[in-house]
């Protein structure tokens, strides 16, 4: 695993924590990465929206 790739995961595993904490879903996480650069970060928001469509990766590319 590169530096950069881990800086990303990392990220990701915040996001994942930060979904716990507030309730909002299960633990998962997901950014959108382009040239290096994160464009999004979010975490799974299933029970905050009752939808059950809203998985991390779901709900960062909408």
């Amino acid at each position: 695993v590169k530096d950069r790739d881990h800086k990303f995961l990392t990220q990701v595993i915040g996001e994942a924590y930060k979904g716990v904490e507030c309730k909002d879903g299960r633990p998962f996480g997901a950014v959108v990465v382009c040239n290096d650069e994160v464009i999004v970060s979010c975490h799974n928001m299933i029970l905050r929206n009752t939808d059950p469509t809203a998985h991390a990766e779901v709900t960062a590319i909408r």
